[in-house]
């Protein structure tokens, strides 16, 4: 009886025990869910947090960016503290113990990665890139464009450069930082942002090396260690060439010291023929001809403007004596978007009184300088005397840019629109120089960096042998697709001659080119050249659906096809390039610089990734 009285206590001892045990697990379970979801909000508070704390800072970027251009260096610093501040809270928001914990869980995990990656990345741009620009911006600013008086302060560019490379590391670093982050498990809500500031970024980082390097070359290239020549083409876009158009007026400029002055004009036809030629690379020759070293006025018959320069310096050098340091390019079209900021010029001198029957304006303006250089000056019948008029009007020109202060972001905003069209281009006889500008577009160089691009290029040179191009309006675009022999690409390229019916009788001869070199008057004569990414292969070419009896060659890596096309007035025809082996990369596309805006011309400049085909 005994023993059973034991059993049964301790029965309900055990079970007591049970009881106790389960009341204290159900306790440490729910102190654990309590716990979970206290750290679970705390989490989520510091998400909005950052969240908010970014997107002040994302707000507060273009309002920046507007006092940098207008030159409000107070205001903007004051605008970099404030998102100094917003920056720093986001990184502290995202960088507690517990936000990393929760990095570890399956689904949250590689979100909160993600933005505390770009709260680290926005911190470091803040702390050290922006202070850094706005150093360099207030130091140099538009004036060096357009310094007061014509002198330029190279000492406060070459001031400059130490901190543009410190942004320059900083902005390096915060790229780094984004292209770093694997967002395949991150929401499509932070994956766009991510993927849109992965781009402004990488166009951020592009502009300040650019910015670092000119202040590290622009000194010297300025006359800062002794006088430097440049010689300048002034390119006519009306007999278009694949660098642009025919170099008609040249320039020669000295800078010296920061100042700049116009040492001597002359005109491409006044140099005649340089027999023997002179030496072209031997491959840009087979594509283009021997006349790239025999005539200035071909020798952007190669849309590669090192070789192009080249050669335009050497044949300077044979004519004059003279070597210049440097060759630069603009065109009409670029004259008239930097005439928005300067305002117009006055062509009413004495030295144009021999033009007034002719029509011509008494002041040149943005709106009026294409139709005048490019077509009305055509009705002074003399080439000589047209020769006259340009270099009488470059003259002017200069003149004015030189005794005036244009409009500071009108300025930025137009040399940004012609460096980005390729209608300024720069190269350098000195080989570190020469070596960081072929780093940019400005360069022009078909041979340059991809950055990441499947690069094309569609380029036009005039088979007319006259100014009919004015009346040419071209397209280009690019479609790509992927099969089981790897990405394939089209490049579409059309034409339009938009002349006069009667252009035959009703424009001038010079114009027309009368049928002297066997194309009946009106009628527009082009030679087409593809260029495909370095590594590609063209692989044939249609023109209306038919087969176009292409001729291939290879320029620097890259695979070049040329068709022949003739339109009469009111004809059009559409040319299609195919490529293969494309890499799967963005779209660029390079296109010969005319009469058109660029954004006319290059309907897919940024392109997209290849995606299948339909089989």
């Amino acid at each position: 009886m005994g023993d059973l009285r034991r059993d049964g206590r301790a029965r309900r001892r055990a079970r007591r025990s049970r009881r106790a045990w389960r009341f204290r697990r159900a306790w440490a379970l729910a102190a654990l869910l309590a716990a979970v979801v206290v750290c679970g909000a705390v989490v989520a508070a510091q998400a909005l947090s950052t969240r908010d704390e970014l997107t002040r800072v994302a707000a507060l970027a273009p309002v920046l960016k507007g006092q940098a251009e207008d030159g409000r260096f107070d205001d903007a610093r004051a605008t970099v503290r404030e998102i100094q501040q917003h920056a720093a809270a986001a990184r502290g928001s995202s960088s507690s113990p517990l936000w990393a914990l929760a990095e570890a869980l399956p689904w949250a995990g590689p979100n909160l990665r993600a933005a505390r990656e770009v709260s680290v990345a926005a911190d470091g741009l803040a702390s050290s890139a922006l202070p850094a620009l706005m150093d360099a911006a207030s130091a140099v600013g538009p004036s060096l464009l357009a310094p007061p008086g014509g002198q330029r302060d190279l000492s406060a560019l070459a001031g400059a450069a130490p901190r543009l490379a410190e942004a320059a590391d900083a902005v390096d670093a915060a790229a780094s930082r984004l292209q770093g982050i694997d967002d395949s498990a991150v929401l499509p809500q932070l994956r766009e942002p991510l993927a849109e500031g992965r781009k402004q970024l990488g166009a951020v980082e592009r502009a300040v090396q650019t910015a670092e390097a000119m202040a590290r070359i622009g000194p010297g290239m300025l006359g800062s260690d002794g006088p430097r020549r440049y010689l300048v083409l002034i390119q006519n876009n009306a007999e278009t060439r694949a660098g642009g158009g025919i170099p008609g007026a040249l320039v020669e400029l000295v800078a010296e010291r920061g100042a700049v002055s116009v040492a001597a004009q002359g005109s491409a036809g006044g140099l005649g023929v340089f027999a023997p030629p002179i030496a072209v690379d031997p491959v840009q020759t087979r594509i283009y001809s021997s006349r790239l070293g025999r005539f200035m006025q071909d020798v952007t018959l190669t849309p590669d403007f090192p070789t192009a320069a080249a050669t335009a310096a050497a044949m300077w050098e044979a004519s004059t004596g003279r070597k210049v340091d440097g060759v630069a390019s603009l065109d009409p079209v670029a004259l008239a978007q930097l005439l928005r900021a300067w305002g117009p010029v006055d062509l009413s001198g004495p030295e144009f009184s021999r033009f007034r029957g002719d029509g011509l304006p008494t002041s040149l303006t943005s709106d009026n300088a294409v139709r005048t250089l490019l077509s009305d000056i055509y009705r002074i019948e003399s080439p000589k005397e047209q020769d006259v008029y340009f270099a009488a009007v470059a003259r002017k020109v200069f003149d004015a840019f030189s005794a005036r202060q244009p409009k500071e972001k009108a300025l930025l905003s137009a040399v940004e629109t012609v460096v980005g069209d390729g209608r300024v281009l720069l190269y350098s006889t000195h080989s570190e120089e020469q070596a960081a500008l072929s780093e940019w577009n400005i360069s022009g160089t078909v041979a340059g960096p991809e950055q990441g691009d499947a690069r094309f290029g569609a380029y036009f040179n005039d088979g007319t042998g006259a100014k009919m191009d004015y009346y040419v309006r071209r397209t280009v675009s690019v479609v790509r697709t992927c099969d089981s022999q790897g990405s394939r690409a089209v490049l579409r390229i059309s034409l339009r001659n938009d002349a006069p019916a009667d252009a035959a009788h009703s424009l001038p001869a010079y114009v027309t080119g009368n049928g002297v070199f066997g194309i009946p008057p009106g009628t527009v004569q082009t030679n087409v050249v593809a260029y495909g990414p370095a590594g590609a292969y063209v692989e044939n070419a249609v023109i209306d659906g038919a087969p176009g009896g292409m001729a291939s060659d290879r320029h620097a890596g890259r695979p070049v096809g040329v068709l022949t096309v003739r339109l009469a007035p009111g004809q059009s025809t559409q040319l299609e390039f195919r490529f293969s082996g494309v890499p799967d990369e963005p779209t660029r596309i390079d296109a010969s610089p005319g009469v058109q805006p660029r954004a006319d011309v290059v309907q897919n400049g940024s392109g997209t990734e290849c995606t299948p085909s339909a089989r």
